[in-house]
């Protein structure tokens, strides 16, 4: 399956060192330009993930101006390619996720990414502990729905 990752999710996996969950459960990881350019800032490698690097198309560019003013420009280019491309958002944006929910876009939160890696064999549950810890280290936040993890 293609996905669409915004900046946030790749920095998180990239931090942890484990974009390797990424690669095995999604075909293609699709990377518009704004979130290269986020990412190369950030000084965040993500060599590991053989990403695609995508340009949005003409309609899509026009699109980006009727995208929700809250989202940063990297999130608007992920949801219109998302939209515009029928393909799964894959973000840990609230926004993002809300979103998607009212128009029906699909999408991939943080806890879900790590529930399918738990139920695809990729990591065990104590290791999807581990990597809840380490992001939450890493990243200063707390994942919330951490029940949908480990269900």
């Amino acid at each position: 399956m293609k996905v669409v990752a915004d900046t946030d999710i790749l920095s998180i996996f990239a931090r942890i060192g484990r974009l390797d969950i990424l690669n095995e459960l999604f075909e293609t990881v699709i990377v518009p330009p704004s979130v290269k350019v986020e990412l190369a800032k950030g000084k965040i490698d993500i060599k590991k993930l053989y990403p695609e690097f995508v340009q949005l198309t003409t309609i899509e560019l026009k699109n980006l101006k009727d995208a929700h003013s809250e989202l940063d420009k990297g999130e608007k280019e992920c949801y219109v390619i998302a939209r515009s491309r029928n393909i799964p958002l894959v973000s840990n944006e609230k926004i993002v996720h809300r979103l998607c929910k009212e128009d029906g876009t699909s999408y991939f939160s943080l806890p879900r990414i790590l529930r399918l890696a738990i139920t695809d064999d990729l990591v065990t549950r104590n290791e999807a502990r581990q990597l809840v810890n380490s992001i939450e280290k890493e990243e200063h936040t707390i994942i919330k729905n951490k029940d949908e993890i480990f269900r």
